[in-house]
């Protein structure tokens, strides 16, 4: 017991004493006392011999020294990079300082880079991490196409963001444009075929896998007692994608509209009646059948039940509500034509309030032509471990992807990322020496009081990603490279005024 006593008197003493030694070192740092270490840093022996043997390094270590005397268009290109920001430049012990982090010289940038991406945290996390303690001109570009040529960390990219959404005009009358969808419940095929202005479902049953012929002429009764509509919008289901059917589409007349695979928001309609009765057969028919007596009232009610534009969809063909097992007064089946066409203004209304709620928090994202390679999302595994090539563009977004197997695909914008050119090798890239054009927040205020012409001529020397072209005779070798992406946001033209 006394022994344990001793020990934990010792332990507080050694915590006292570590206290007091780290409380004075805070206030020795606060008055700008510089505190030296008795231990000599090996990894920064290891800088200083690489930063040694780096001419550039070198130049810029002894133009620091004599306050940058030389003019600005004498001097070598390894210095002048540095020259915005020469007043917040220092040497301590072999090394350049810009405030107080480190300059790293250009032949130890690729290892330090490799030893930053350790935890592989994203762009964003790795530049909040580098800017504590590192700095090199170009470190932000450096660090982008690091992380943009890391397969892993591009497999495991969260999902895009929603983008602003896409509305087609209401029709002008009912059934001038349907939605067609199938669903499965348990050993039922049911098929949904509902009007896109007043929202009347019709549903056809079958007890196994339906046929394209089947589907066809489940599709040609609804016209024969509906009227023929001008568009029917579908998924690519191998019913709806089959010859016969699109043929029969073709001889009634009818276009066709299929929605992206995976992306059941771009046909929103069709998968909200396919909720709606997918919803009614399990409460009412959880075993299948959809030919009883309650099913049958309970499809009628779902008719005859106002929707958000105050108009249901039996008031929307007819004119006026159907009779049903509820009751009501003669006088509430009187046709209101005007009153079911003052309906379609509400819902559009409505359609516009919900496009802006929707868009409030939405972006675009940006084109992509013909020949991008991208990299496709897989909708089960939800990695981003598919590449492929755009060789087509649809509507709503949706572009046809070739595969390296040679299938072509269908796919939303908000699957594809464009992806970034990668060295032969599949090695991330070399780092390069850059020309401050990538660490902008860092120079910012050190460059504040140039000229544009100043600025212009400090940021000449673009840096280059690895195999870029250097010269004008190395284009013709980069022709058909895939080019770097910065970023995926639109860029606004250009527009110079000649005066």
């Amino acid at each position: 017991m006394a022994n344990d006593d001793v020990q934990s008197f010792a332990r507080r003493v050694v915590i006292r004493q570590v206290s007091s030694i780290q409380q004075a070192t805070d206030e020795m740092e606060e008055d700008g006392i510089d505190v030296e270490s008795h231990l000599s840093d090996p990894m920064l022996d290891e800088l200083r011999a690489v930063a040694a043997s780096d001419s550039d390094y070198v130049e810029l270590m002894a133009a620091i020294s004599t306050g940058f005397r030389t003019p600005r268009n004498q001097t070598a290109l390894g210095v002048r990079q540095y020259w915005s920001v020469r007043e917040e430049l220092s040497v301590d012990d072999g090394l350049v300082l810009f405030g107080r982090r480190i300059v790293i010289p250009r032949p130890a940038r690729r290892e330090l880079i490799k030893k930053l991406h350790a935890a592989h945290q994203g762009i964003v996390r790795m530049k909040r991490r580098a800017r504590q303690t590192v700095f090199w001109p170009g470190m932000s570009n450096d660090i982008t196409l690091w992380v943009e040529s890391c397969q892993a960390c591009q497999e495991r990219l969260p999902h895009q963001q929603k983008e602003p959404l896409m509305r087609d005009p209401l029709p002008t009358r009912v059934f001038e444009d349907v939605s067609a969808d199938l669903f499965q419940l348990g050993s039922l095929h049911v098929l949904v075929y509902a009007d896109r202005l007043s929202g009347w479902p019709i549903v056809h049953q079958w007890r196994h896998d339906p046929s394209a012929r089947e589907v066809t002429q489940a599709v040609i009764e609804n016209f024969v007692d509906l009227g023929v509509p001008v568009r029917l919008r579908s998924d690519n289901g191998p019913q709806f994608e089959a010859h016969s059917f699109q043929t029969k589409l073709s001889q009634w007349g009818v276009a066709w509209g299929s929605s992206t695979p995976h992306y059941p928001q771009s046909n929103g309609h069709a998968e909200a009646a396919v909720a709606a009765m997918k919803d009614l057969v399990t409460k009412i028919s959880p075993h299948g059948d959809i030919t009883s007596d309650e099913f049958a009232r309970g499809m009628l009610e779902f008719r005859n039940t106002p929707r958000e534009n105050g108009k249901s969809p039996a008031e929307m063909v007819f004119g006026h509500p159907l009779r049903s097992i509820f009751p009501a007064h003669r006088t509430a089946y009187a046709t209101h034509w005007r009153s079911a066409m003052e309906g379609r203004d509400r819902q559009t209304a409505i359609d516009a309030e919900v496009k802006f709620r929707y868009d409030e928090h939405a972006r675009p994202l940006a084109p992509l032509p013909l020949g991008t390679h991208v990299r496709v999302r897989e909708p089960k595994t939800k990695l981003w471990d598919k590449v492929g090539v755009v060789v087509s563009i649809g509507r709503y977004r949706s572009y046809r992807i070739k595969f390296a197997s040679g299938s072509v695909l269908w796919r939303n914008r908000r699957f594809l990322r464009p992806m970034v050119a990668v060295p032969e090798t599949n090695e991330p890239p070399a780092v390069h020496d850059g020309d401050g054009a990538g660490d902008s927040t860092d120079v910012q205020h050190a460059a504040a009081g140039q000229t544009d012409g100043e600025q212009q001529d400090n940021f000449s020397g673009a840096s280059l990603p690895l195999g870029a072209a250097s010269s004008s005779g190395d284009t013709s070798a980069d022709a058909g490279r895939q080019p770097v992406r910065r970023s995926e946001r639109v860029r606004k033209k250009r527009v110079i005024f000649d005066v």
